[in-house]
């Protein structure tokens, strides 16, 4: 059964569609007496979003866009705190639907794609930043199973109702997605041996932890974990601290996750994810696309350690 929408990343010469929604519903929203999207001009920054392959468009049937939405990895520091832009995260932005299309259900599509989407590429949250005054968009946001955070005030920002929204194993069956996971590059990594793997391989706490069989070791890759230690002013609240730089080891069931929130490319694997300072030969990180997550995992065969990304970043590496 054909599925009835389809969506794909917006192209340049798709600015326009893209801008035509925007305004469509923009206009709607001051008709109704709301100043949402009204202290920007938005369309310099769709431009960009566009070049940096954040934009999608849905697609129905007739191949007529009916809606559009931006989304990647990089946290607004005016909103988000340092602990929660250590998190990997999608940040969705600039969601908006045809107005013929209006109770149609395609908001709720919007959001449950987002997280698959999300979810598929090993980041386990989506988020977004609201406007303070649309209490009716909050409100619908809640009824979905958003999260409201808080709502943050700052100088010359109407937005800062903050949402999050976890990923589930749910699949969107209305949705076809013209998108494909990639190898970027593979990496030289070494199998470990059952007793290598528990010497080698720590939990959050520093101790060493049974993991899948199969595990291989990329010694060209050393990355620093987060250990826990106790806080000398509050036990409850344990406070963190670099482990030892130890060599990246990547099991069969949990890929890593190398993501850029604005803040310098991180690994998130297990409780923390550290800044990424050292590199193997074969990654650049000059030719690597802020913005968008890239899973570290074993190939299907289990025998490498690739680098992947949607289907086309890769191609200036």
């Amino acid at each position: 059964m054909s599925r009835p929408f389809r969506m794909a990343r917006a192209k340049a010469d798709e600015l326009s569609i893209v801008m035509d929604l925007l305004d469509q519903r923009t206009a709607w929203l001051h008709e109704r007496g709301s100043d949402q999207w009204s202290t920007r001009e938005f369309k310099p920054l769709m431009q960009d979003a566009i070049a940096q392959g954040f934009t999608w468009l849905l697609r129905d049937a007739a191949d007529m866009a009916v809606a559009t939405l931006t989304t990647n990895t990089v946290a607004d520091s005016d909103f988000w705190s340092s602990r929660e832009i250590a998190q990997p995260a999608y940040y969705l932005s600039k969601l908006a639907t045809a107005i013929q299309w209006k109770g149609h259900g395609l908001g709720k599509l919007l959001i449950s794609w987002s997280a698959e989407y999300a979810r598929e590429h090993g980041v386990n949250l989506i988020r977004w930043d609201v406007w303070r005054t649309n209490r009716g968009l909050q409100d619908y946001y809640r009824s979905l199973g958003a999260q409201h955070l808080r709502t943050v005030e700052v100088p010359g920002r109407r937005s800062g109702a903050l949402f999050e929204q976890w990923t589930s194993d749910e699949g969107i069956k209305e949705i076809s997605t013209e998108n494909q996971l990639a190898p970027v590059v593979r990496l030289p990594s070494e199998r470990l041996e059952l007793p290598q793997i528990r010497e080698t391989v720590e939990d959050a706490r520093g101790n060493p932890t049974d993991v899948d069989p199969g595990t291989r070791r990329v010694a060209s890759w050393p990355v620093a974990g987060l250990d826990t230690m106790p806080n000398s002013t509050s036990a409850a609240a344990p406070s963190l601290r670099p482990s030892i730089p130890r060599p990246l080891c990547i099991t069969p069931s949990k890929p890593v996750v190398l993501f850029d929130p604005g803040t310098g490319w991180r690994l998130h694997y297990g409780y923390g994810s550290p800044l990424v300072e050292a590199w193997p030969e074969q990654l650049r990180p000059a030719t690597l696309r802020p913005g968008h997550a890239y899973l570290v995992r074993l190939s299907g065969d289990h025998e490498h350690v690739e680098v992947v990304a949607d289907k086309g970043l890769g191609d200036q590496q």
